[in-house]
């Protein structure tokens, strides 16, 4: 089976799609044995919130999967009606566009699929022993936060449109500190910089989110759920490995981890 990648210019000069490599394209095409899947990569200067422009493109037919990135937010968005700092070209700040062919039940583990996309992730860059996660260091606290060094390092927001029972479309948005200074972000955050003490290349960690997305969405898609929360508990702050399938979902649903727009 082959992933594919669909191209196309945005409406906006101040967007352009991401150029991905070819040698990048085929590393992906040969270690997943997915369906076709194709993905529009738009990236902005500046935004709002890149999970108000995905809404945006969703509600005008945007397909799956839709990738938003943005150098900097205006207003980034966490959960709650928080706000996710944002500091230009130190983290990634970006918003996938989902058409998932799921139940409702099931649309409330996507906190947790992108959550595990996002350890997984961080884990890619840490090498050495005292900084490999089953040591402690990198962590999933339900519903959405993902901790490196018990600061909070990445977030994830999944909103959702419905109607009935049909799910219309579904934005998850994911916002990672990668170069910021402690001055730049709250008190009980942290960076990938403050961490391993060097800079990262900001569209190399870019494409290696997609690859980590793509990989546990494409589980998710299978109906593999199962082993989704398993992986999940590998990086979890407080519950036990017994915790059931169910007892968390529970958890995530009475956190609201989903709002519904």
């Amino acid at each position: 089976m082959e992933f594919g990648i669909y191209l196309e210019f945005g409406a906006w000069c101040s967007e352009f799609v991401w150029d991905l490599y070819l040698g990048y394209w085929l590393f992906i095409k040969s270690i997943f044995n997915l369906k076709p899947m194709y993905i529009k990569i738009i990236k902005l200067e500046t935004v709002d919130s890149t999970n108000n422009y995905a809404s945006m493109l969703a509600e005008k037919g945007a397909r799956e999967i839709t990738f938003v990135t943005s150098k900097t937010q205006v207003k980034g968005k966490g959960r709650l009606g928080k706000y996710w700092a944002s500091p230009l070209n130190k983290g990634i700040y970006a918003s996938f566009v989902l058409r998932p062919a799921c139940s409702l039940h099931d649309m409330y583990y996507l906190p947790l699929v992108f959550s595990l996309a996002a350890a997984r992730l961080l884990e890619t860059y840490f090498k050495e022993k005292k900084y490999i996660s089953h040591d402690g260091q990198i962590k999933i606290k339900l519903p959405n936060d993902v901790l490196l060094c018990g600061k909070k390092v990445a977030g994830i927001l999944v909103e959702a449109k419905i109607t009935g029972k049909k799910i219309n479309f579904v934005i998850v948005g994911i916002g990672v500190n990668i170069n910021a200074l402690k001055a730049e972000l709250p008190p009980k955050a942290t960076s990938l910089y403050l961490i391993t003490g060097r800079k990262h290349h900001l569209e190399d960690v870019s494409k290696n989110l997609i690859k980590e997305v793509m990989r546990v969405y494409n589980e998710f898609k299978k109906g593999n759920i199962k082993q989704i929360v398993e992986a999940a508990l590998m990086y979890q702050r407080t519950k036990s490995m017994n915790i059931a399938k169910e007892d968390l979902l529970k958890e995530v649903k009475e956190k609201e981890a989903v709002h519904l727009l």
